[in-house]
């Protein structure tokens, strides 16, 4: 294939040539580990490197069976310590950048880039049933598996928890072979695909589903392009096939002419597809054209959404296609606007009188000429190339403003930006190979998740200052960081360094870094770092994990919020006796309050409870009171002598009300409940023989004689007089208005005969008038 030398005028690259495409193979970092004879896994978008040694190595070296993990810089982020017996089968990086690690027994680990253990790893070997994993495959969210019962498994990462899912594979008559993934977001349905190679067929499985593509030769690799539009199948005879991922056609076929397998497939881009044998890198274009690419040390290859990542033992580089805005200003002879613009600018540079000429023939395509220099900036990786096209893009904004031309204004500034974030994450010191267009796609939001978790605390915050949202979630990481770093440090210097950081952030939260602290059994930590907390909700339920119930309840009342107050005190009703919480509840008046009155609306034994354990014996002996009453409410008429059970239930809480408060030294309503007793067993004791339909719902003596009188019993009613000291005047009035009420006339003239009556006999012929008496009977 033909190479082009470019006309750059900054530094010289070397293009090759595809079929009408250009390739750049650029160098990114010098890289240090050996990798020949390990197995490897790199993140995209520029993430992290997973290195397995192979046993026998480190059986040489004496050392444990283990990962090293590193960035695309070559910098050692972590190691992941694993025995030589674990039966680790397959592991791969998740959208956020975990390593996942499954075994052949179904067990599932997850290790962060540092290699430390997440706390979310689980077992598969429930869903299994006794198989074992025969193949398995990684994706962004989750892991597909094929067992060895040929049963086809997905177990989702997204979900909290994890959920597993079986497919519909068919009969497969032979060994699987190999097994790719194409995420849901490549797909019409958005419901994930799996793609398998068995026998002379490449069988397309979903939940539903399956549908197979017979093929020239028996698969042996796949691939699915970063895209998700096509599959690369390469056979046992060397040829390799791209066909739509549908199925629908065949794309293109490719005979390597050897009788040795590649050791690894993968697409550079979508455009191009990449196979590599030892020491020889073959690229293979849609259309038949190729690209030979020798390494003199083993290389490992990783597929990116617009080209490929190659580390080798010494190096790291990126393949790519060059994208169309570049090829437009820096291959020899082109005339499109940018590229005479960039002319020139490079003419008036140099002083030229032909500058304005050349100015003047891109006429009114200048704005054109602006933003594809600002493309081309964006999509380089050379810092001097892209200051250059940026000074050329600036330089045609500048023209324009003299000729009534205009272009988007915030263009350039969005390009230098994105541009100063891009330069610093691709640093060695970062090491993260973040193109223009994976950047596009990720977001400055992951970026900064992903800097974050490389503890590129600084670089994060700055990147978040630029894009004025985030920074505080950057502080809180670096704060937590900073707290499992500094263990042997005092509380007071880790505080110190925390307060001083996180008080350029106003309203900042401490309640994540406090909740680190108490794990790591830093008591008197979390206390100091939770008074700088401003929300007290934020304080109080670490506060109730502490154990620290009254503090945890003072706070909840300083912050004036009831439904924070109630889940206090539940909090505390939960893991205290009731004494204790009692006992607390009386220290703290608002909480007491709010307890008693959500006692009074749903548990009124509760209530109870809580007035003898807190000892307050009168506010008990009034709920008992209050409770009575309400049983004599619902009495129906004639229920003091029918309900027998209610009516000794009643006897019972006015017994109870009666010795409490004769214990307050409460003389009146202790003796006004004997009473009330004493008449109630006597009521009771009466109406045992003798029909009361009449006797009212009252519990008083007044009621009680009155219903006696009207159902004639007025010895009876005398006898309830005196043994309960009702005074004759009372008395008097009580059997007037009853025999009136009887139009007993006879029986009132007789009483009112019996002896001067206390009460005078004007009241005795008000009730005769008040009643409708005959005449006679009034004169």
């Amino acid at each position: 294939m033909s190479a082009q030398e470019v006309d750059s005028g900054v530094e010289s690259s070397e293009w090759n040539q595809l079929g009408s495409v250009y390739y750049e193979r650029r160098k990114l970092y010098d890289w240090s580990a050996e990798l020949g004879g390990h197995r490897v896994s790199s993140a995209s978008h520029g993430g992290p490197v997973a290195v397995l040694a192979n046993e026998t190595h480190l059986q040489q070296l004496e050392q444990a069976f283990a990962f090293s993990v590193f960035s695309s810089s070559g910098t050692l982020l972590g190691r992941v310590a694993y025995e030589g017996s674990s039966g680790l089968l397959e592991f791969g990086w998740s959208r956020n950048q975990l390593l996942v690690c499954v075994h052949r027994d179904g067990r599932v680990l997850k290790h962060d880039v540092h290699g430390r253990v997440h706390y979310d790893s689980f077992p598969l070997s429930s869903a299994f049933h006794g198989q074992l994993v025969a193949l398995c495959r990684v994706w962004s969210d989750g892991i597909v598996v094929l067992t060895n019962m040929n049963q086809l498994l997905v177990v989702s990462l997204a979900d909290t928890a994890p959920r597993v899912q079986r497919f519909v594979t068919g009969t497969l008559s032979r060994q699987v072979l190999a097994l790719e993934v194409i995420e849901p977001k490549y797909v019409t349905m958005e419901s994930l695909e799996i793609i398998l190679a068995c026998g002379n067929s490449v069988t397309k499985c979903d939940l539903n589903a399956h549908a197979a593509l017979e093929v020239a030769g028996e698969p042996t690799m796949l691939k699915v392009s970063p895209n998700g539009q096509f599959l690369a199948v390469l056979t046992a005879a060397g040829k390799l096939l791209v066909v739509a991922a549908d199925f629908s056609k065949v794309v293109s076929e490719f005979d390597t002419k050897s009788s040795v397998p590649p050791e690894q497939l993968a697409w550079c881009g979508a455009d191009a597809v990449a196979l590599y044998w030892s020491e020889i890198l073959l690229m293979v274009g849609p259309f038949g054209d190729w690209i030979k690419y020798n390494y003199e040390t083993p290389a490992k290859l990783t597929s990116e959404l617009d080209g490929l990542r190659v580390i080798t033992s010494n190096r790291h580089e990126f393949l790519f296609r060059v994208p169309e805005s570049l090829v437009n200003i820096f291959s020899i002879g082109c005339t499109t606007p940018a590229a005479m613009l960039r002319d020139a600018v490079q003419r008036h540079d140099d002083g030229a009188l032909e500058a304005e000429s050349s100015l003047k023939l891109i006429g009114d395509r200048l704005p054109a000429a602006v933003i594809g220099c600002i493309r081309a900036a964006c999509h380089e990786m050379s810092s001097e190339r892209q200051l250059d096209l940026l000074r050329v893009a600036q330089f045609g904004i500048s023209y324009m403003k003299g000729k009534n031309m205009s272009c988007d204004p915030w263009a350039l500034c969005k390009a230098g930006t994105m541009l100063r974030i891009l330069n610093a994450v691709r640093s060695p010191d970062v090491g993260i190979p973040l193109t223009y267009a994976q950047f596009c796609r990720t977001g400055a939001r992951a970026l900064v998740d992903r800097l974050v978790a490389t503890h590129h605390h600084s670089l994060a915050a700055h990147i978040t200052t630029m894009q004025s949202k985030g920074v505080q979630k950057v502080l809180k990481h670096w704060a937590v960081s900073r707290l499992t770093t500094s263990m042997d440090s005092s509380d007071s210097a880790i505080l110190g360094a925390i307060r001083e950081k996180l008080a350029s952030s106003p309203g900042m939260s401490y309640a994540q870094v406090a909740h680190e602290a108490h794990i790591r059994g830093r008591t008197a930590l979390v206390r100091k770092l939770l008074e700088f907390e401003p929300k007290s909700s934020a304080q109080v339920p670490l506060l109730n994990r502490m154990g620290d119930d009254a503090h945890a309840l003072a706070k909840a009342i300083e912050s004036r919020d009831a439904d924070l107050i109630y889940l206090t005190i539940f909090h505390l009703q939960r893991h205290l006796s009731f004494q204790d919480l009692a006992s607390m509840l009386s220290s703290f008046p608002q909480a007491k309050a709010l307890f008693v009155a959500f006692c009074k609306r749903t548990d009124n034994e509760m209530l109870k409870s809580f007035y003898y354990s807190s000892g307050e014996t009168t506010q008990g002996a009034q709920v008992l009171l209050h409770e009575a009453f309400n049983h004599s409410a619902t009495h129906d008429a004639g229920a003091l002598t029918e309900d027998t059970d209610r009516n000794q239930h009643v006897i019972h809480l006015c017994g109870q009300a009666s010795v409490m408060y004769g214990r307050e030294r409460d003389i009146f309503h202790a003796k006004s409940l004997e009473e009330t007793q004493r008449l109630m067993h006597a009521a009771e004791k009466t109406s045992t023989n003798h029909a009361a339909a009449n006797l009212p719902t009252e519990r008083n003596l007044r009621g009680v004689v009155r219903a006696l009188i009207l159902e004639g019993r007025s010895k009876l009613a005398g006898k309830f007089r005196a043994d309960f000291n009702m005074s004759e005047r009372h008395f008097y009035w009580v059997k007037a208005s009853a025999l009136a009420l009887k139009h007993d006339w006879n029986a009132l003239d007789m009483f009112a005969g019996e002896k001067r009556p206390p009460i005078g006999y004007l009241p005795f012929v008000e009730l005769c008038q008040q009643h409708g008496a005959p005449k006679s009977e009034l004169s």
